[in-house]
C-alpha cells in the first residue's frame, strides 16, 4: 500500500511541475483510494495519504478502475521493478518496448478481459 501511494505522490508531482492539470485520476488499489476518500487511515500510512490528497485538486476525480483496465500502468510498473531506476517518458518512442502494445491497445479503447 504506501508503494502505492508513493507512486501516486510521484505521479502528481510530476504533473504539477510539468503544469499538467489533472479532471482525473484512477486507481486499482482500492483501499487506498478509500483511506483517501475518508482520511482515515492506519497509524503507517496517515501522512502518505494526507499528502495524496493535498496534492489533488478538489476538481480531480479519483476513482477506482481495475487492474485489467490499467494495463499501461501495471505493464510500466512491472518494467519499473525489473530495472530500479527512476525514469520519466515524455513520449510514446521513449517508452519501454515491453509496454508499447499496452498503450496502443489503450489508445484504441481496446478492452482486456479478466480470465475466467
Amino acid at each position: 500500500m504506501q508503494a502505492e501511494a508513493r507512486a501516486l505522490i510521484t505521479g502528481l508531482d510530476l504533473a504539477s511541475q510539468l503544469g499538467i492539470p489533472l479532471s482525473c485520476m484512477e486507481l486499482d488499489a482500492q483501499v487506498l483510494l478509500h483511506f483517501i476518500h475518508t482520511g482515515s487511515s492506519p497509524w503507517n500510512l496517515v501522512s502518505l495519504t494526507r499528502s495524496c490528497k493535498s496534492l489533488l485538486s478538489p476538481s480531480c476525480n479519483l476513482s477506482r478502475i481495475l487492474r485489467e483496465g490499467n494495463k499501461v500502468a501495471d505493464s510500466l510498473a512491472s518494467f519499473a521493478h525489473a530495472h530500479r531506476d527512476s525514469m520519466v517518458f515524455y513520449s510514446e518512442d521513449q517508452f519501454p518496448t515491453c509496454c508499447k502494445s499496452h498503450l496502443l491497445h489503450d489508445a484504441l479503447g481496446l478492452y482486456s478481459f479478466r480470465p475466467s
